[in-house]
């Protein structure tokens, strides 16, 4: 996996024994490439997007992926943490101090909204602030790649924007490689390629490196 930070080799999943969700599905993502993922059937998406984080195992295939951020759909059990915490867990996880986790990640913190907020209860957050806090999270260990699910489904049309404008920056700044699984990723940030997932099958619809070499 030299230059692949994911690699999704004949993957093939069911729902509930009878629905053919993916079908045999190879997909790879390049070092710093910016790929959506989109369908008609949202379940369909969600269910790659477990497969490529790991929250699902696969029925068939093999799924490779390098050092990994994770953006969840949902906002994780903890609520009843202050942001502060949540936002410097990964860091601590792999052995940081508080101090050394809170230098890494205060540049973040300090251009988004949560500045005022992050010693706050992490439930009392807006949708977008939670989204924001997500983000922060998957990103302050400086992964290879990161994969986003669709929470920001909670988020005003207004607010994905200006979260997609937010992520953006952050992402070109830290130079990585970024998966979104979604619709309403589409319009928000700049992609590389756009697939989609069409009776079990991943289309690429969209490359803007085609011809480059």
């Amino acid at each position: 996996m030299d230059e692949m930070c994911l690699e999704m080799c004949k993957i093939t999943r069911w729902e509930r024994g009878y629905r053919l969700i993916l079908d045999h599905v190879d997909f790879s993502v390049r070092k710093k490439e910016k790929v959506l993922i989109r369908g008609k059937i949202q379940e369909d998406i969600r269910q790659m997007f477990q497969v490529a984080s790991g929250v699902t195992a696969v029925q068939e295939g093999t799924c490779r992926i390098s050092r990994a951020g994770i953006i969840p759909e949902q906002f994780p059990d903890l609520e009843r943490m202050r942001a502060i915490d949540y936002l410097l867990l990964p860091l601590l996880t792999q052995g940081y101090n508080r101090k050394q986790a809170w230098g890494r990640i205060k540049p973040m913190v300090k251009a988004s909204t949560l500045w005022e907020k992050r010693m706050i209860y992490a439930d009392n957050l807006t949708a977008y602030e939670k989204g924001v806090l997500l983000s922060i999270a998957a990103l302050s260990t400086e992964p290879e790649i990161v994969m986003a699910g669709d929470g920001i489904s909670e988020m005003t049309e207004e607010e994905r924007k200006k979260f997609g404008t937010l992520i953006s920056g952050w992402l070109a700044d830290l130079d990585m490689a970024f998966v979104a699984f979604g619709n309403l990723w589409e319009g928000i940030l700049y992609f590389d390629r756009i697939c989609e997932i069409q009776n079990g099958h991943l289309l690429e619809i969209h490359n803007t490196r085609e011809g480059k070499g």
